[in-house]
């Protein structure tokens, strides 16, 4: 694995706790290995979903190894605006901060507008 990027989003499955697991155990400790630098978005999906994993689980985990979380539905399109502005802030600060993001292009498509779905 070779991560040069300012900010690596790891998403996981609210609904499966073996996901989250997962997530933990592998990727966020993948990612503070090789990338120790860059900001960590530890992102849960399927909010519209019975979770699996405590909200004090994510936040102790988050607050512990410095990341910054989030949780969304993909299917209702909750919190995918704030997810957003949580990226693109960060992204924005890295470079305030003198750290140049790689570029980046994000699309908006009109079905997404309309419905405030994710195009995911």
């Amino acid at each position: 694995l070779n991560i040069d990027s300012d900010l690596v989003i790891i998403t996981y499955s609210l609904s499966d706790r073996f996901s989250f697991l997962e997530a933990q155990r592998h990727w966020l400790n993948e990612v503070l290995e090789v990338s120790p630098e860059s900001k960590i978005l530890l992102l849960g999906n399927k909010l519209d979903e019975r979770s699996a994993v405590s909200i004090d689980e994510i936040g102790d985990l988050c607050h512990k190894l410095g990341c910054l979380e989030a949780r969304v539905s993909c299917k209702t399109g909750q919190n995918i605006r704030e997810t957003w502005r949580i990226i693109s802030d960060t992204l924005i600060n890295s470079y305030v901060d003198g750290n140049h993001p790689s570029t980046i292009t994000l699309e908006s498509s009109e079905r997404d507008e309309e419905d405030n779905r994710c195009p995911c």
